[in-house]
């Protein structure tokens, strides 16, 4: 699929993560901190693929749903661009407009890949 390069330059605007955000809200306790990530690592590909099953059937209900569940749990973390796209994805259903859900999808695919990437390497360090 293709995705506007311009949409996802204006997604990046958003940090990946805000470590020192995610800390703050527990007090400073990194090791509750990475098992918090090491669950959201381990449970966000599950929401994922309902999302795109909602997506894929058009259901803007749990689409909307499986959206903000996202959001939330991404929220957990301080995953701030990651929350972006699943809240524009939430917003766009509660307005009936499916006109970018795919490719808001395949953005927020993006966003998980490099949240992901550094989610992982601050847990093994």
């Amino acid at each position: 699929m293709y995705i506007d390069s311009n949409r996802l330059t204006k997604q990046a605007q958003a940090p990946i993560w805000d470590k020192e955000n995610a800390l703050s809200r527990l007090g400073g306790d990194e090791g509750i901190l990475k098992q918090i990530i090491t669950v959201y690592l381990k449970e966000t590909g599950k929401g994922l693929a309902l999302l795109k099953e909602a997506i894929a059937k058009e259901e803007c209900k749990n689409i909307h749903i499986y959206a903000h569940a996202l959001k939330g749990s991404a929220s957990n973390v301080s995953a701030y661009a990651f929350i972006k796209i699943a809240q524009k994805i939430e917003t766009s259903t509660r307005e009936n407009d499916t006109s970018t859900l795919k490719e808001d999808f395949e953005i927020l695919k993006v966003e998980l890949t490099k949240l992901e990437a550094e989610l992982s390497t601050y847990v093994q360090a």
